[in-house]
């Protein structure tokens, strides 16, 4: 079948989606970075969230969103455009 799916080539992969790993301070400037740029999605991860088994307690430690400690942050959005946000970071394993 060389590739091709029922006589169509798969769609080309054009976005990114990078989690990487950093400090909380490097995290947040890639979320700002992330959330200013067009065409990307940022996906929150929270300290909280890794640190609560109940969803109830988990609402209950909600922060501003300027005082959120990030375990790490999804960037999803054009290639180019993600990694030029990310950087060489490494990602997270």
């Amino acid at each position: 079948m060389s590739g091709r799916t029922l006589g169509r080539a798969p769609p080309r992969v054009t976005s990114g989606c990078s989690v990487p790993a950093a400090d909380a301070a490097a995290l947040r400037a890639i979320r700002a970075k992330a959330a200013s740029s067009a065409g990307c999605f940022v996906a929150d991860m929270p300290a909280a969230a890794q640190q609560t088994r109940v969803y109830a307690d988990y609402l209950l430690k909600e922060t501003a969103a300027d005082d959120v400690d990030y375990y790490a942050v999804g960037v999803v959005g054009p290639r180019n455009r993600v990694e030029k946000i990310v950087g060489k970071l490494p990602l997270m394993p």
